[in-house]
């Protein structure tokens, strides 16, 4: 009975020893954290995640960017945040037993920027052309050579404006990235109505098929309808002679003058050739 009562004296020993080591560790309160993301711009960062580095837990983002770890051992971590289009942030934060440590983050959006060479049709010099990123406040003007830049815009898809009156607006959409990107468009000059009017065929009511020529330049115009009505486009601003011819009438001409941004009005009046004598085409 000895020998038996000494062994059970020692393993009694040996389990009081063990059992307080064991529970000193388990003992030892976990503490929390918790915390909020925001972004810079006023977005919200609901759906992304933050992540508490050392243990790869995560947490999603609510509509308020607020997140919560509990039951964290006492410790140091890294906690990092990644919302697309914002520059990472990676934070230190001291977990304490039985407290709450706190971890706010403000994430920067990327920015980038936009340039290029807008050149205007036939001109000898591409200022003042308006270049604008729809639905922002982003919009700059071209110098003389047809350059522009738009700094600071924050990375995404947008539509890009081209214009200046007198000629046709163009759109293209960019994709900025944190790498700068570059356009190069073309306005080409929008068709203007230089010369119109109508050619009266006396002897008919159908004063089509007359040929209207701009004389010492390439502008040539047919009435195309029974009244006799014709237009000429983009005539640069001068003074011309126009004359009108048909087949079986003589041929009359005007002197007519084009100003910038006006429309010059012709009427004139075809007599037919008379019996016997020369046709003029």
């Amino acid at each position: 009975m000895k020998p038996n009562r000494l062994g059970a004296l020692v393993a009694l020993v040996l389990t009081m020893a063990i059992l307080p080591a064991c529970g000193d560790e388990d003992a030892v309160p976990p503490g929390s954290i918790t915390g909020q993301v925001e972004l810079d711009d006023g977005a919200s960062p609901e759906g992304s995640e933050v992540t508490l580095v050392d243990t790869g837990d995560t947490f999603t983002l609510d509509e308020d960017g607020r997140f919560t770890f509990e039951d964290v051992k006492p410790g140091t971590y890294g906690l990092s945040v990644l919302v697309s289009g914002y520059e990472p942030l990676l934070q230190e934060v001291q977990v304490e037993s039985a407290k709450v440590a706190s971890a706010h983050f403000t994430l920067k959006r990327v920015r980038s920027q936009v340039s290029g060479t807008i050149q205007l049709e036939g001109a000898t010099t591409h200022e003042g052309v308006t270049v604008s990123l729809r639905d922002t406040s982003f919009t700059t003007t071209t110098d003389a050579a047809g350059h522009f830049v738009l700094e600071g815009v924050p990375t995404g898809a947008y539509t890009l404006e081209v214009s200046r009156e007198g000629y046709d607006s163009r759109l293209t959409v960019v994709a900025l990235t944190s790498e700068p990107e570059e356009v190069t468009l073309t306005l080409k000059r929008k068709a203007s109505l230089s010369i119109s009017g109508v050619i009266i065929l006396q002897d008919t009511l159908d004063s089509s098929g007359v040929r209207v020529v701009l004389q010492g330049t390439s502008h040539i115009a047919f009435t195309l309808n029974e009244y006799g009505s014709f237009a000429l486009m983009d005539v640069a601003p001068g003074v011309y002679t126009l004359e009108a011819s048909k087949q079986g009438y003589v041929s009359t001409s005007e002197e007519v003058t084009v100003e910038e941004g006006k429309t010059a009005y012709v009427v004139l009046s075809l007599d037919l050739v008379p019996s016997g004598a020369g046709l003029r085409h």
